[in-house]
């Protein structure tokens, strides 16, 4: 399968911030300042609203990205 993400227009400022809370993320651990990640938290649930569209033999799967939202998890690690 085959997907992509149109940028913002301003992608160079994005990635450059991007790779700033990447570099975050590669820090050695340090337990007086442990580095927490919130931004995986809550879940949308999702239910797709299409199928993929059968592609022939040695052509990339195509898939749509529309969704129908069924609501919001918060997993108990949220709460810590």
């Amino acid at each position: 399968m085959k997907g992509w993400v149109i940028l913002p227009l301003n992608n160079g400022d994005f990635a450059a911030n991007m790779e700033r809370v990447l570099d975050i993320y590669k820090r050695p651990y340090d337990k007086d300042c442990p580095v927490v990640c919130m931004d995986e938290s809550p879940k949308q649930l999702i239910k797709e609203t299409r199928g993929a569209i059968e592609m022939m033999p040695g052509y990339a799967a195509k898939e749509d990205f529309e969704y129908e939202r069924c609501g919001v998890s918060h997993p108990a690690s949220t709460y810590w």
